[in-house]
């Protein structure tokens, strides 16, 4: 991936978080709501926005932190003010916080073997999907949640991993057809 100034980036990743948090929010939490349990209305059962901070740790390193930032508190104040969700004030850095803790973590399990454990990034996307998640899940259970915490972890879990591979989905999809239209077009 070729490096990009840094406000090129900023812009990029706040933009793909708020347009996927958008959707989720507009499109997938109301069907969500009407098939799923009232108790998992703070636990989102496909996340996009996961995917994106994902990608973003997995390209930008640390960088994402700053980047993550700005967009996760647009769509905070959008959804407590919003749609009347009661959500953690702190929520949002601890989220950003904890998915650094699980990049951190991939990256140190990757090292410990001479070669990378997963040589696909697909699949070592959605390992540090899985381990971004479980702490991500632990921190917002912690402080959103008001039921089990296990059932909240689960919830988070579930809808991150999720969230991630349909993330990677939609953008695959995106790339392809852009690269369609330039090799056929430009």
């Amino acid at each position: 991936m070729a490096r990009h100034s840094f406000w090129t980036e900023f812009f990029l990743v706040n933009l793909i978080y708020v347009v996927m948090y958008t959707f989720t929010l507009g499109f997938i939490y109301p069907i969500q709501k009407i098939l799923a349990a009232e108790s998992l209305a703070v636990v989102g059962l496909l996340f996009l926005p996961h995917g994106v901070r994902v990608v973003a740790f997995h390209y930008l390193g640390s960088r994402a932190i700053f980047h993550l930032l700005p967009a996760s508190y647009l769509t905070w104040v959008i959804t407590v003010y919003g749609s009347d969700l009661d959500l953690h004030p702190l929520a949002p850095i601890a989220s950003i916080l904890a998915c650094y803790l699980g990049y951190k973590m991939h990256n140190a399990i990757n090292k410990t073997r001479k070669e990378q454990l997963l040589n696909n990034t697909w699949v070592n996307l959605l390992v540090m999907s899985g381990i971004m998640s479980i702490i991500d899940g632990a921190t917002l259970a912690l402080l959103n949640f008001d039921g089990d915490f296990l059932t909240g972890v689960f919830g988070y879990l579930i809808g991150d991993i999720a969230g991630a591979f349909f993330f990677m989905v939609i953008a695959l999809y995106i790339y392809r057809y852009n690269k369609f239209l330039s090799s056929n077009f430009g």
